[in-house]
């Protein structure tokens, strides 16, 4: 997996930023035991928060009905478009999930599905304020 980072983010010269928390996931067995704590079926959707550069998306797109991911880096939201639309079951948003117009175009895209699943790889510095939004919100 560390390989493939290399090859796809390095040839474009995008690198994490330590202004938005970035921190790719490049584990593959953190990401396997990610994918399979959150238990996927194809009848599943989910919504992932900052998806990086794309190596939990692509699992979650493997097992799921629905992947709508929210990231808010412009330079990865077209690495992602590019290495997800084989899979046609991705939706990708350009957006801050904490900002109020992202949080109404993610409610938009989820109001089809009664429930959905929450997959994320959160930077620290939104950890607190995201949860709080989510677990406080109004159905």
């Amino acid at each position: 997996m560390k390989e493939q980072f290399d090859k796809i983010l390095r040839k474009k010269g995008i690198f994490p930023k330590k202004s938005l928390g970035q921190n790719f996931l490049v584990c593959e067995s953190a990401l396997s035991k990610l994918v399979e704590a959150a238990r996927l079926g194809k009848r599943d959707v989910v919504l992932e928060i900052g998806p990086g550069w794309g190596a939990i998306t692509i699992e979650l797109a493997k097992k799921s009905r629905k992947v709508i991911a929210v990231e808010k880096d412009k330079s990865l939201v077209k690495i992602l478009k590019n290495e997800l639309k084989k899979f046609g079951n991705t939706e990708i948003i350009r957006g801050d999930i904490l900002d109020v117009s992202t949080l109404s175009r993610v409610r938009k895209e989820l109001a089809p599905f009664p429930s959905y699943k929450l997959v994320a790889n959160l930077p620290h510095y939104i950890t607190a304020p995201f949860l709080k939004i989510f677990l406080e919100e109004k159905k």
